[in-house]
């Protein structure tokens, strides 16, 4: 898999209607905070993301009205990919390789050029409206340029910590022969079939991973497992009449805790512990296997005590860097934002049906003047310094140059 990483990104939709909505300037690194207030479009920004990774990983199953721009880096390298969508069909698709003018592939609705890289030529196609050049003309001989963008899609986990993250969903075993072809690892409410299919493949490296990471967070754990839950039923296929497939047998995860006599399933675990618990299955998993270089996280530290949220912030943001993947986490706690370094900051500002992005490429000065007053990253987000045209940024501002 090549290296390759989400750099920017602007988006929008319906333009010129009355619900537009736009995405201006969000620039991104290795390690990534998406702050502002309430419905300033935090969640939508790591939604738009998703959708753009389902989109060229084949995985959305219709096609949204929306523009997207992003640019990628790849190894040394960049690829800007621009799409715009309108009533599911491909309106218009390029492709620029390192920063060159000219298009490798240039698509509108009823025409697609596309450069053959044995031939050294361009080709012309009339392509299907409803289908995505970019994911149904990849080839690894002639269009070798569109496969970082494949691989980039295929590689983008989405995980809501604010949500159930599988606590209310257990597996059914089922006893079958061949291979699945379920991608339980792209679900984050799939999490005891992650598991599962983790311990299976790395054996104790995985448990013990996620075992080092709940103890990392003050969850004094000794071992996780699949346990059985009462209600072992057998599966028939295509009807209640229809054969069996096999004995099925209901399992959840299942932690033993210091001071605790015996293993606990995920149905009594709170819902603080079990999404810690979840995220560290699925991203371990997502490590181990290779399977992920970009991960979303909303909503990060819901529901956890001060502790734990600055641990699991400090734990997270160091698995991006040693493992090399994306990590692009949104909130608006005030224990998250304290423990993320500004220069990782993405503010967001929402004007209407405009959300602008402030952050230290396009607003240094007052990112970095901010450093020598002495108050918390969330007073920084609070006062609205980072707004050029708050009080309290003049101030700021105006106080640095006066000798």
């Amino acid at each position: 898999m090549s290296t390759i990483q989400l750099a920017s990104l602007d988006y929008s939709e319906l333009v010129a209607e009355p619900l537009e909505w736009s995405l201006d300037g969000l620039l991104l690194g290795r390690t990534n905070l998406l702050v502002g207030r309430n419905a300033t479009g935090k969640s939508r920004a790591l939604n738009v993301i998703g959708c753009l990774a389902r989109i060229l990983n084949n995985k959305q199953k219709s096609l949204s009205a929306g523009n997207f721009d992003a640019t990628f880096h790849v190894g040394e390298g960049t690829i800007r990919y621009v799409l715009q969508i309108g009533r599911e069909r491909v309106l218009r698709e390029q492709v620029f390789v390192n920063g060159e003018r000219e298009p490798k592939l240039d698509r509108t609705n009823n025409n697609l050029r596309l450069f053959l890289e044995r031939k050294n030529e361009f080709i012309e196609y009339e392509p299907d409206g409803a289908e995505v050049s970019a994911v149904f003309r990849k080839d690894v001989r002639q269009h070798s340029f569109l496969i970082p963008l494949y691989e980039w899609a295929a590689a983008v986990r989405h995980y809501h910590f604010g949500s159930q993250l599988g606590k209310d969903k257990i597996l059914m075993a089922v006893q079958q022969r061949g291979p699945s072809d379920f991608d339980e690892d792209r679900d984050e409410e799939k999490v005891v079939a992650v598991f599962a299919k983790g311990k299976k493949e790395f054996g104790d490296k995985f448990t013990n991973a996620i075992i080092a990471d709940m103890n990392e967070l003050g969850y004094t754990i000794t071992a996780v497992d699949l346990v059985d839950q009462e209600g072992a039923a057998e599966l028939r296929l295509g009807s209640p009449s229809g054969p069996i497939l096999g004995g099925a047998q209901l399992r959840a995860l299942g932690v033993l805790e210091q001071g605790i006599g015996g293993m606990y399933s995920q149905l009594a675990m709170s819902q603080g512990m079990f999404r810690v618990l979840s995220v560290s299955a699925q991203i371990n998993y997502a490590q181990m296997s290779g399977r992920a270089n970009c991960i979303l996280i909303d909503d990060i530290g819901e529901g956890l005590d001060f502790d734990r949220s600055t641990l699991l912030i400090k734990m997270l943001r160091r698995k991006a860097n040693e493992a090399g993947f994306q990590l692009i986490m949104a909130t608006n706690d005030q224990f998250v934002m304290n423990h993320v370094p500004l220069d990782e900051w993405s503010i967001l500002q929402r004007k209407g049906n405009r959300v602008a992005v402030r952050n230290i490429q396009n607003s240094r000065s007052v990112f970095e003047s901010f450093k020598f007053v002495g108050m918390s990253n969330f007073a920084f987000f609070e006062m609205d310094f980072a707004n050029a045209e708050s009080e309290a940024s003049r101030e700021l501002i105006q106080g640095l140059r006066e000798p």
